[in-house]
């Protein structure tokens, strides 16, 4: 990634992540981007505007260098190519969705017309507060604004759950993302995502631990980079969805059957096919439109096994003139090159990304994941990091998949073996 030339603002309030805004300045100079620093008087109580000064080589506009220069916001608002709001405390966001300007850093916000990246950073408890939602999700409803979701952890105050600010590696994968001259621009994405359910009865059902963290990550990648996306997504937490652009087209599906029968109407004209999602591989061989009672439950449980979603969209992707590229998932706990090569050669993928759901810290609702990139003419590559990194990863290799393609003379794909 190469920032060459581009004007970054890099906004901070008053949170105690402030003091990794230092990391995330000098990662952005080391990519070649120039660097500017606004900061709330809240931040200058865990950062001082000299440190962020030294290590941009400007003058943070704050409230004291805005009595200096009285335009200095505008300055900034007409400088940059974007803003990077992080850490962006509860406060800041709030104040934010309802268009304050009391300050130089958020009268800079009003101003400033391109895209705005925020990455919250606040205790589990404001995080998850209604209000605070409510504020996100009006935010981003505006396209130009991104979110970045704070990650799952030990916070300052020993609390445990989702406040802590995203890696600096995820922000500066998303900033790199929107200023990139994307070669997928205008291409369209077709992306499953999440888990499905298989109901017995009204509240029971087979299903997994899937977050759809990872094929949410994907989405919000393409989108940055100008793909069209079609989300066919099943269940997952809403505050997950409200971080999907309200411009994608997202298709809630709850079924195998109905995850299956979304992708089949959307296959045609795809430019490729990512199938994140985790589908229950098996269902009820009787369901009960009731809640069944303990004292009438069945001894055994007949189960039969569910559409096989990817291997269905394959067969029919094949059928097309021109198909599109076609990238699976596999979750395994064992013997994972092998079934995963199995599973590439049989569905008749381009791709396919295997992850032992066995490993601690990865997969299934974790904020990181761990890959084992199969390619159908390439060599095995290993990827480890944020879900957002591998999601860059994938949509890299289509590129250069696409890239390669467009150098080809008949620009027909062709089935695979």
């Amino acid at each position: 990634m190469s920032l060459q030339g581009k004007k970054v603002a890099v906004l901070v309030s008053g949170s105690i992540a402030a003091y990794k805004a230092c990391e995330l300045i000098r990662r952005l100079k080391k990519e070649g981007a120039e660097v500017r620093v606004a900061m709330t008087k809240a931040a200058e109580s865990f950062v001082s505007a000299l440190t962020f000064q030294a290590l941009c080589g400007h003058v943070v506009l704050t409230e004291a260098a805005e009595t200096n220069s009285a335009y200095g916001h505008l300055e900034l608002a007409r400088w940059a190519d974007i803003f990077v709001f992080a850490p962006a405390s509860a406060n800041s966001i709030a104040r934010m969705r309802a268009g304050f300007a009391d300050s130089p850093l958020l009268a800079a916000l009003l101003a400033f017309r391109g895209p705005v990246v925020v990455a919250p950073a606040m205790n589990t408890a404001m995080w998850e507060n209604k209000r605070t939602q409510e504020n996100l999700e009006v935010l981003f409803q505006e396209p130009r604004f991104l979110l970045i979701s704070p990650q799952t952890g030990e916070l300052a105050d020993k609390d445990i759950g989702m406040g802590r600010l995203a890696g600096v590696e995820t922000i500066l994968q998303t900033v790199g993302g929107l200023l990139a001259t994307s070669p997928l621009k205008g291409k369209k994405l077709l992306l499953t995502a999440g888990p499905t359910r298989e109901y017995w009865d009204a509240f029971r059902f087979l299903s997994n631990p899937s977050t759809g963290k990872m094929g949410v990550a994907l989405a919000r990648e393409a989108h940055r980079r100008g793909i069209e996306v079609s989300l066919v997504l099943g269940v997952v937490a809403e505050a997950l969805r409200k971080t999907l652009p309200s411009t994608m087209e997202v298709v809630d599906v709850v079924t195998a059957e109905e995850m299956c029968a979304a992708v089949l109407e959307r296959v045609e004209g795809a430019d490729c096919l990512i199938a994140t999602a985790a589908v229950s591989d098996f269902k009820p061989a009787e369901t009960h439109p009731q809640k069944i009672n303990k004292t009438d439950t069945p001894k055994a449980m007949a189960l039969l096994p569910t559409i096989d979603v990817l291997a269905t969209a394959s067969a029919q992707a094949h059928q097309l003139d021109k198909r599109p590229y076609l990238i699976g998932f596999a979750a395994q706990t064992q013997n994972l090159a092998e079934y995963a090569e199995r599973k590439l050669h049989e569905k008749r993928l381009d791709a396919i990304c295997a992850n032992d759901i066995s490993k601690e810290g990865v997969g299934f609702a974790a904020d990181d994941n761990e890959i084992l990139w199969l390619h159908a003419c390439a060599k095995p590559l290993q990827v480890k990091g944020s879900k957002a990194k591998i999601a860059a990863f994938i949509l890299d290799e289509w590129a250069q998949w696409e890239n390669a393609d467009e150098r080809n003379s008949t620009k027909q794909r062709k089935p695979t073996q």
